[in-house]
């Protein structure tokens, strides 16, 4: 995704997220979403969970793409399924980006608006973002 293609009022926000903005550089769109979920978590729950789940589902893919493993399916449980056998997600990885998928469901389809609950699972994507600020994705030196 280049620059031209982003909107420049998201693309903005999204670099300048203290938690999510070093990401753009590798990946626009979990610089995005992350940014998106960080800014309306106390006002929108439900918004900020379903922009966590795509998050989410951008890293998985990323993680799919520059490890080379091979999905059956093109749904998200697909993704951790497969990055799961392959080693890519193990122990909490894995059940981070299940607790996301899950989440992001409830959310979307419960609308479910409870911030407690929502603001401590959004820490999961955060936790990630600020593992990987200083570490490259898979595949990227």
């Amino acid at each position: 995704m280049d620059d031209d293609s982003v909107d420049r009022r998201l693309r903005e926000l999204a670099k300048a997220s203290p938690n999510f903005g070093r990401l753009y550089e590798y990946q626009a769109l979990l610089a995005i979403y992350g940014s998106q979920a960080e800014l309306t978590v106390l006002t929108n729950p439900n918004a900020a969970y379903v922009s966590a789940g795509q998050f989410g589902e951008v890293l998985a893919e990323e993680f799919v793409t520059r490890t080379g493993t091979r999905v059956a399916g093109t749904r998200q449980i697909d993704r951790i399924e497969a990055l799961t056998r392959a080693d890519v997600l193990v122990g909490w990885s894995r059940d981070a980006f299940h607790q996301l998928r899950r989440g992001r469901n409830e959310a979307a389809h419960h609308h479910l608006f409870e911030r407690r609950s929502r603001r401590v699972k959004l820490e999961v994507p955060r936790r990630q973002a600020r593992r990987r600020a200083g570490e490259a994705l898979p595949g990227r030196p």
